[in-house]
């Protein structure tokens, strides 16, 4: 009996021996297996990443950096409301302009004549000299409105009936478009009629504008307050001097004044005009450019193919677009002309690589 106990421990320990190196080979089958799939988990994060950031750089999009101005600009249309002094023929012909259009003269300065038919002359025919009637600028361009669109009025009628005036009546031309340029086409007149007229431009000239229509910016009408516009065919801008407003009930309408003169106030009785409201110099970029990095603002650019983060200073911003300036030391940023700013920041982060296309 000692004998087949002794067998049966025997056998025991052999199969527990077995278990344990099945259960040893499993263990190491299992750790090799798993770490086989962390290292292929490893490699496919890293094929993954490497793809990924491939094709990010590629659908980062960048623009150039340029220096401008940016502006916040209200169109609006404009009667020019000014001191003018007409001049009639009191007798039918032909004018025949002697100062062209646009030139200034002084009074009492021969400025056109009118040849009539007359049996006093060998030749049939007289010239009538017209003068100036004051110092001013020559327009032969007349539209009936001279002595109803002036500064008098402007308090006497009301900003509504000025505007209404000036913008339902076609101007009405004394002399074709080559009376103005060489001073020697001729044109028919009536006894009475309107054929030129001077507008003093030593004075100041009056704008009109009902804002009824315009969207102008908080803070802009103030009066006294010095303001700026550019009409809309020329490029430099124009101060004005905000004045209180004239009559006309609950639409707010804009009078200003300038002192400056150009030759498009010469025969325009209506101008179109760009209010400007906000002036900012700077590199003009995408208002979506910008990052917020550890409480500053900033953009990043691409600087050898590489994403660059850069601190701005915001001047000014306009809709979608922003001015801004580097707020960096003087010669440490990269912010400068023809720069590469990001326009998606949200694909990129500092140092990783920008495929410039």
């Amino acid at each position: 009996m000692a004998t087949v106990g002794k067998v049966n421990v025997t056998k025991r320990q052999q199969t527990r021996r077995r278990k344990d190196k099945q259960y040893t080979t499993y263990g190491w089958t299992m750790g090799l297996g798993m770490v086989g799939l962390l290292i292929l988990a490893s490699v496919l994060w890293w094929g993954y990443n490497t793809i990924k950031t491939s094709l990010v750089s590629k659908l980062v999009d960048w623009e150039p950096a340029k220096q401008g101005v940016l502006e916040d600009i209200t169109p609006v249309d404009a009667v020019l409301v000014r001191e003018e002094r007409v001049v009639s023929t009191l007798q039918g012909g032909k004018l025949k302009p002697v100062i062209p259009e646009g030139e200034r003269v002084r009074k009492g300065a021969l400025v056109a004549y009118v040849t009539v038919d007359t049996i006093e002359a060998a030749d049939g025919q007289k010239d009538i000299p017209l003068y100036a009637p004051a110092t001013g600028i020559v327009c032969y361009h007349v539209d009936g409105l001279e002595g109803l669109v002036t500064p008098e009025n402007l308090e006497k009628l009301g900003a509504a009936k000025i505007i209404s005036a000036a913008t339902s009546t076609t101007p009405a031309a004394a002399g074709p478009p080559d009376a103005r340029q060489d001073g020697k086409t001729v044109l028919q007149v009536q006894s009475g009629q309107p054929v030129f007229k001077i507008f003093n431009n030593l004075k100041a000239t009056y704008f009109l504008s009902d804002l009824s229509k315009a969207v102008v910016p908080p803070g802009f009408v103030k009066d006294g307050k010095i303001a700026h516009g550019r009409l809309q065919s020329g490029e430099d801008s124009i101060s004005f001097r905000i004045l209180p407003g004239t009559k006309g009930g609950s639409t707010q309408y804009l009078l200003m004044t300038t002192s400056s003169y150009r030759p498009e106030f010469v025969h325009n009785r209506v101008t179109k005009l760009d209010l400007i409201s906000s002036h900012f110099q700077g590199y003009i970029i995408p208002k979506g450019a910008l990052v917020n990095k550890d409480g500053q603002t900033g953009i990043y650019i691409v600087y050898k193919e590489t994403a660059s983060w850069e601190p701005v200073k915001v001047k000014g911003e306009v809709k979608d677009q922003v001015a801004v300036e580097p707020a960096g030391k003087p010669g440490s940023t990269r912010l400068v002309p023809n720069a590469l700013v990001v326009t998606n920041p949200a694909l990129v982060q500092e140092g990783q690589p920008v495929y410039v296309r």
